[in-house]
C-alpha cells in the first residue's frame, strides 16, 4: 500500500465503537468508509485498498462491505462506462450505528471517569 505522509490514522466515532452488531474489523472498515464519504468525490476506494489497509483479502473485504450494506450502514453504486463497471461509489446509509446499551461506568480498569 502506498504510504500517505499526511495520514495520521483512523478515527472511530463512539457510536460505531460501542456498536454491538459490528466486530472490530467492521468498525474500522466502516469508520474508514465514512471518513472517505466526506470527500468531494465520496468514497470510491477499492476492495484492494481496504484489504491492504486491514490485512484482508479482497474477497473478505467484499463480504464485509456487503454485510455493512445489508445492515444499512452504507450504500454502494457501481459506475459504468461503455457497459463496463469501472468502479464503485460508497455513500453513508440510512442506519445510524446503535450504541451499546450495556456499557457501564464501573470503576477499576475502565477508561470512564466519574
Amino acid at each position: 500500500m502506498k504510504k500517505n505522509l499526511n495520514r495520521k490514522g483512523i478515527w472511530i466515532p463512539l457510536d460505531i465503537l460501542e456498536n454491538t452488531t459490528l466486530d472490530s474489523t467492521n468498525k474500522i472498515l466502516l469508520s474508514e468508509i465514512l471518513s472517505l464519504t466526506k470527500l468531494p468525490d465520496h468514497c470510491f476506494a477499492s476492495n484492494k485498498y481496504f484489504g491492504e489497509l486491514l490485512g484482508l483479502t479482497r474477497s473478505s473485504v467484499s463480504k464485509r462491505i456487503s454485510f455493512l450494506q445489508e445492515k444499512g450502514f452504507i450504500k454502494t453504486e457501481n459506475k459504468y462506462e461503455n457497459n463496463h463497471c469501472v468502479g464503485r461509489i460508497i455513500t453513508e446509509g440510512n442506519v445510524i450505528p446503535q450504541k451499546n446499551k450495556t456499557i457501564s461506568n464501573k470503576k477499576g480498569g475502565s477508561s470512564f471517569k466519574d
